[in-house]
């Protein structure tokens, strides 16, 4: 049984942004230590940086 899900999947895009917080992490830093979750859904997004926090992505640039 094979499963597709539309690309415009909240699952989808959340691990299209986590995907690229970590590319962030790799080009700001040599080896970076990052854990990120990201949650979509009703019109929010969260992402956490379990190691480094809001500081962190702030610091990489992200917000």
């Amino acid at each position: 049984m094979i499963e597709k899900v539309n690309p415009c999947h909240p699952d989808k895009i959340a691990d299209r942004i986590a995907g690229a917080v970590v590319d962030l992490a790799y080009r700001k830093e040599r080896d970076p230590k990052v854990a990120v979750e990201v949650l979509v859904g009703h019109g929010v997004c969260h992402i956490i940086n379990a190691r480094g926090g809001f500081e962190k992505l702030a610091e990489w640039g992200l917000f």
